[in-house]
């Protein structure tokens, strides 16, 4: 199910009360613009502690517990960490099975990736392109993503690399490496898909408030970039040499087709990476 096959449904247009389950750094960024918008806002985090604008709560959120207490929202952003990718496993599956059971009437907006695209031979992926579904993390991510779908009103947003202040990876192996050569996964040409951290989060506000439809959603800058672009861009900013190369790993060759969002926004400004 991509955007426009279901048409927005909006909220009151009054704020009302706003859950931020995930308040990592995207959320917590979120949450603030929530909150300077008027509405009341409720973070959810695993651990305690972290720079936040709101109240927060700290928990898990596969814990049934903790969602029956938390209180009833008009909004809802769903932007928890699920740690597949990485070998863990934070249980979103069930987390989201319990969000749609317990906030049936609000808004819900979820941030996924566009990683569980497969490889496209260097072309582009839109909302209906085939996923690495054979990949034992992409098939998690996926079961997340269908949970949350079967909410009445809700939209995932399959979000590029982000970029921005914020992630300094990239930065940080640049300084680290000092101009000799640094290695990168696959072929260097291969290429990036990208969204600034302030975009994304522009784009999770206007969609709790009713915008961008339901369904599913690329969330990408219209322009694409190779990772070697990516790299050459970084270096120039912090005025270090760069001599990038590439390894023998196989890595997933694809841009991301974000078409149908810059249709839904013709006018806006997207930010460089």
């Amino acid at each position: 199910m991509v955007s426009g096959d279901r048409p927005d449904v909006r909220t009151s247009g009054r704020p009302g009360v706003c859950l931020v389950l995930g308040c990592g750094r995207l959320g917590s960024a979120v949450a603030a613009r929530m909150a300077a918008a008027g509405w009341r806002v409720v973070g959810v985090r695993r651990s305690p502690g972290g720079d936040t604008s709101c109240p927060l709560v700290a928990g898990d959120l596969a814990d049934p517990a903790l969602v029956a207490r938390l209180p009833d929202a008009d909004a809802l952003l769903f932007a928890a960490t699920p740690g597949l990718r990485r070998g863990r496993d934070n249980r979103l599956a069930e987390a989201a099975a319990l969000a749609v059971r317990r906030w049936p009437q609000a808004r819900l907006v979820a941030t996924a990736t566009t990683a569980v695209y497969a490889d496209q031979e260097g072309g582009a992926a839109d909302e209906s392109a085939a996923v690495a579904a054979g990949d034992p993390a992409v098939a998690g991510l996926l079961a997340i993503e269908q949970a949350l779908l079967a909410h009445d009103n809700a939209l995932v947003l399959r979000v590029a690399a982000l970029t921005g202040p914020g992630r300094q990876h990239a930065a940080e192996r640049l300084r680290a490496a000092a101009g000799a050569p640094l290695t990168v996964a696959g072929d260097p040409a291969r290429p990036f898909a990208w969204l600034h951290e302030d975009d994304a989060a522009e784009l999770c506000v206007l969609a709790l408030e009713g915008g961008l439809g339901r369904g599913l959603l690329n969330a990408a800058a219209p322009a694409v970039l190779t990772v070697a672009g990516y790299y050459r861009l970084l270096a120039q900013r912090l005025g270090v040499a760069l001599d990038l190369r590439g390894d023998a790993t196989p890595a997933p060759r694809r841009a991301v087709d974000a078409g149908r969002l810059h249709a839904l926004l013709p006018g806006r400004a997207w930010r460089a990476p």
